[in-house]
């Protein structure tokens, strides 16, 4: 239950608006919670990958066109941690095969850091959003706060960068958390009173159907299990190769970069249309298959075949049973593609993804996929659990590739108030090469995180 008092909603005037960030900063500092829950499985998943030394970080900017003052953003933060229970958690019991969500006391002025001295032109987008990154990285959920932000106050104008360790949200619901933080700095009115009181946002296995299909559960059960005990001449042939080249050196010890492609709205509009005259509707498809030819173009020199293996997150996010913001409600869609020379029809290869990407089936299997979590072999080993070791194997596998690239598109990132830029990235895995994280508004970017 939660203890601290709610805001109430101004009535209209500028005596109103005082009078209800005068209530949001008295209540900033009281967040007396009895909350908990178990981690659902990717939650679990996103808290092994922390363990191991390769914590999932997600990080935005916004730019802002002018500077809100310091005490607004501390009172919108306030708001968000009464709003979303699980932005108050920490997470316990973290070596052990049942870790918890649990409700600590913070203010919100354990969640936000300033610095003055990037904003006046001390830093780019990519830097703020390697700050961000790290910032994210450090975060010990033993801990907590979950998450951060980073306010870069300038003369003119200002930086929101958000943080978050991927165990207490997703993409989407960072980006949404995004948009009511931006909206209650500058409209404080729009403080909403919710009567029931707030609830933690339900685990993905409980509100989702994500029990895998028997053939994908009798496939991994067989590679996993059973394949690796057969005599040599019975094992399955190896697969091809989903990355050009091996690795120099394995993934989770290369650094990070970030590396930025501006399209002007005029080349997206023009997208669409060509998309649009070969029967696709929508850019995704153009987006995925500009990365199979950019793979293909970079491996035509090395010895062949491959099989490029491309990764697209989709949402499971559901208003009925989800909030906008905190939780983790997503599926990656796997589409392999094996290297041919450059002779494959463009437009072909892009309406066969898009029919995949629209197809309940293959959206099942999908979801299917991160029911799978269930299946690893559980229990407690030396420093931490099996779910650890399964990871540890992964990442120090001969092949660690489990995709040539993983593509993220958040689509369209609408703020409260006009003049806002958005950036966004999250780091990449410890068994990938490249993250593409796509946003629109109203610019379309992509970023490349490389590994």
């Amino acid at each position: 239950t939660n203890s601290a008092a709610a805001p109430t909603r101004p009535q209209s005037g500028s005596a109103s608006l005082l009078s209800a960030r005068n209530a949001t900063l008295e209540s900033s500092h009281v967040h007396v919670l009895t909350m908990e829950r178990p981690l659902g499985h990717y939650e679990r998943y996103s808290l092994s990958r922390t363990l191991v030394g390769m914590p999932p970080a997600l990080a935005f900017v916004a730019t802002l066109p002018t500077a809100p003052q310091r005490s607004d953003v501390v009172q919108a933060i306030a708001v968000l941690l009464r709003r979303y229970p699980l932005l108050s958690c920490v997470v316990t019991d973290t070596r052990t095969t049942s870790p918890k969500f649990v409700a600590r006391e913070f203010s919100a002025e354990e969640v936000v850091k300033v610095d003055a001295t990037r904003g006046d032109g001390g830093g780019t987008t990519e830097e703020a959003l390697l700050a961000g990154l790290g910032e994210a990285k450090r975060i010990d959920v033993e801990e907590g706060p979950l998450w951060r932000v980073l306010y870069e106050p300038s003369s003119e104008s200002a930086r929101i960068v958000l943080a978050a360790n991927h165990t207490v949200s997703d993409g989407a619901g960072c980006k949404a958390l995004l948009a009511e933080l931006v909206l209650l700095i500058y409209h404080p009115e729009e403080i909403r009173i919710d009567t029931a009181g707030p609830t933690m946002a339900l685990t993905m296995e409980s509100s989702v159907d994500v029990r895998p299909p028997v053939l994908l559960l009798l496939r991994e059960v067989f590679l996993e299990l059973v394949a690796p005990r057969l005599p040599a001449f019975l094992q399955p042939t190896p697969s091809l190769p989903i990355y050009p080249s091996p690795a120099l050196v394995t993934p989770h010890n290369q650094p990070t970069a970030l590396r930025l492609a501006m399209f002007p709205s005029t080349i997206v509009a023009a997208l669409k249309a060509a998309g649009a005259a070969h029967g696709v509707a929508t850019i995704q498809p153009i987006l995925h298959t500009c990365v199979i030819a950019a793979l293909v173009t970079s491996s035509s020199a090395l010895p062949g075949p491959h099989n490029f293996i491309i990764g697209t997150a989709i949402s499971l996010r559901d208003p009925s049973l989800h909030p906008p913001a905190t939780g983790n409600y997503v599926a990656a869609l796997m589409t392999s593609t094996t290297s041919s020379p450059l002779s494959s029809d463009f437009w072909t290869l892009t309406r066969a993804y898009a029919k995949r990407l629209a197809d309940p089936k293959e959206r099942a299997w999908a979801k299917g996929t991160m029911g799978m979590l269930a299946y690893i072999p559980d229990g407690i080993e030396e420093g931490g659990t099996r779910w650890e070791a399964f990871l540890r194997k992964k990442m120090a596998a001969e092949n660690p590739w489990m995709d040539s690239a993983g593509l993220s598109n958040l689509g369209a990132v609408r703020m409260p108030l006009d003049r806002v830029d958005v950036a966004w990235a999250q780091a990449a895995p410890a068994v990938g090469c490249f993250s593409l994280n796509v946003r629109k508004s109203p610019l379309y970017r992509v970023r490349v995180e490389e590994r």
